[in-house]
């Protein structure tokens, strides 16, 4: 300690030394900043030099963005240390977070992300957290700068009054630099920043490394600023009221209402369409046996990978998740409490009693608060089950899910029932012990072993299927059930598994979905023969249990007709795109004009 103190007060005797080390310190410090960030996510030196070398101008742009955090921080805070270690500290907490999201899933951490972490154990259960060496050395480094901005006592001298009004100028200039239009464009396409929207895991994973961590985060905040649901400009009743048909046409019979149960598999899909894939034999055979019992058809969800409630959105409305600027949690947009024209809603004022099953945390993606504003009767998560739970890995099973649909349906309700079951067993990481042994020689045995793991738990899912279906031929109450996956899994690095098994991985191909329409009685019903997009399904589901249609579900299985599929790109040269992106805010933030009585 009296070496500590015998060295402070030797700087502080010299004047110009003690300037020079304030200065060099506090100048450093961005550029430090974002060599611990970027170093975190690349684990690499010679990927570090070469993101130095290759990518000047988003370089120059990193700097300048932590530097105005850190100025505006300081100012406000006075300890230069005090800025230093929170800056420091959630960049740093962020870059580890980036890191174990994009290992466990693919997919590269975002502003919406946030709304996500009701807990983060929650988080924590989809990450394989392994600390590696430049973690710990990144951690040490950081702390080793914040104690020695403290010991030369680095602070600002400006009095309160003056500091705390310019720290907030610098932040408020942050916050305009990255939030108005055509200053970030201006600023993003001078420092080289890929700033375009991305639709699929590889378009952003293409921007990610382009931009690398602080940029991609600037850029993504920018990007959910710009694609906030604005008001269309001819928004009115009158507008909306001529998107819709003038009146209804009658019902063919009268409506018999039997119990419906919307299934949504998380991460299932038919591997069987890879060509060379030895799928294990009986791992759809249910689902096989469903499709020729019932029907089957193919939709285009819209997502890959991951942000499970985009399709939930789409099978909630009934309207396109493009018409709210493609929101990454659109659950995020109905935590007021307010209730919403959605298809269950629509179910519960035809009688039903309305029901959503989840067999994992109410908090995560703010279910808990959203689907209080989707015309649910109850709620069901993971703490309210009333059957005993097994488990596969780290989730609930489906078996268990079956089992808690068939109690919800034994609950003694006079009302029919309309069920929304939500999986989770399915859910990455694919990491487990019960796994099929695969072969394949385009595979790493790491891919492989992660394919086993994921077939063997779609394996599980089938015979669940099974046991569900078993169930409903023994009631005697009319039942139909309509089962779909919310996404592909992201298996290998970067998505590399889907690379070596089909020459369109980054296409349409892995938004493909096939869904199954099944009842326990004689339903004649034929599913679309052409792809359509998911958020169709609920009106598919409406017409084949002859649920009576009022105008905006007559215009919306008219559109269906002529504009099958809206996502992404596809389907904005029709004059059908206009009218489902003003349905859908009408009915999302707006009036809900097309929910007015006939």
């Amino acid at each position: 300690m009296n070496q500590i103190t015998y060295l402070y007060n030797r700087i502080k005797a010299n004047r110009t030394l003690d300037r020079v080390l304030c200065a060099v310190t506090v100048g450093f410090f961005p550029l430090f900043l974002v060599l611990v960030v970027e170093n975190i996510h690349l684990q690499s030196l010679p990927a570090l030099l070469r993101f130095l070398g290759d990518s000047v101008g988003v370089l120059v742009y990193d700097y300048f963005f932590v530097g105005l955090v850190f100025a505006g921080l300081a100012l406000l805070l006075r300890q230069v240390w005090m800025a230093m270690f929170l800056e420091g500290g959630a960049l740093y907490l962020l870059a580890l977070v980036e890191y174990f999201k994009y290992d466990a899933n693919g997919t590269h951490f975002s502003i919406a992300d946030l709304v996500m972490a009701g807990k983060i154990s929650d988080v924590a259960r989809f990450a394989q957290i392994q600390i590696s060496p430049v973690m710990v050395c990144s951690l040490a480094a950081l702390i080793l700068y914040v104690l020695w901005t403290a010991f030369l006592h680095i602070r600002v001298r400006l009095p309160w009054k003056g500091a705390l009004p310019l720290g907030a100028g610098v932040l408020a200039l942050l916050t305009l630099t990255v939030t108005v239009p055509p200053v970030y464009s201006a600023i993003y396409q001078v420092c080289g920043i890929d700033y375009e929207p991305g639709y699929s895991p590889y378009s952003t994973d293409e921007a990610f490394q382009k931009n690398l961590q602080i940029a991609y985060l600037s850029q993504n905040i920018s990007g959910e600023v710009s694609k906030r649901l604005a008001r269309p400009k001819d928004y009115s009743q009158k507008s909306i009221e001529a998107l819709l048909p003038t009146q209804v046409p009658a019902e063919s019979g009268p409506f018999e209402a039997p119990d419906v149960i919307l299934i949504m598999s998380e991460a299932y899909t038919d591997f069987r369409q890879f060509d060379g894939v030895k799928v294990p034999n009986g791992t759809y055979d249910v689902f096989d046996r469903m499709a020729r019992e019932g029907a089957k058809g193919e939709a285009m969800v819209p997502t890959f990978g991951g942000y499970t409630c985009k399709t939930e959105f789409e099978l909630l409305f009934g309207l396109p998740v493009k018409g709210i600027s493609d929101e990454s949690v659109p659950h995020q947009l109905f935590t007021d409490g307010e209730e919403r024209p959605t298809f269950p809603a629509y179910l519960r004022e035809q009688g039903y009693e309305t029901t959503f099953i989840h067999p994992f945390s109410e908090s995560f993606y703010n279910r808990d608060k959203a689907y209080r504003s989707y015309g649910f009767d109850n709620l069901c998560f993971e703490n309210d089950f009333d059957v005993k739970t097994t488990r596969l890995g780290d989730y609930i099973d489906d078996n268990t899910l079956m089992r808690q649909i068939e109690a919800q349906l034994e609950s003694g309700t006079d009302k029919p029932q309309f069920i929304y079951a939500i999986s989770m067993q399915n859910h990455g990481p694919y990491t487990g012990t019960e796994k099929y042994a695969l072969r394949d020689d385009r595979l790493t045995s790491g891919e492989e072993a992660e394919l086993g793991r994921y077939l063997y738990g779609i394996a599980q899912t089938d015979k669940a299927l099974g046991e569900l279906t078993a169930y409903l031929k023994q009631r005697s109450r009319p039942t139909v059930v309509m089962f779909v996956g919310d996404h592909y899994p992201y298996l290998g690095r970067q998505a590399g598994l889907y690379k070596k098994l089909t020459r369109v991985a980054s296409g349409y191909s892995l938004y493909r979905q096939p869904y199954l329409l099944w009842s326990n009685y004689q339903l004649n019903y034929e599913l679309p023969k052409e792809q359509v997009s998911t958020f169709y399904l609920p009106h598919i589901l409406g017409d084949a249990i002859d649920l009576p249609k009022d105008r905006f579900l007559t215009d919306m299985w008219s559109m269906m007709q002529t504009t099958p599929r809206f996502t992404f790109d596809l389907g904005d040269n029709s004059e059908d795109a206009q009218a489902l992106m003003k349905l859908t805010y009408d009915r999302t933030q707006g009036s809900a004009w097309s929910d007015m009585d006939n």
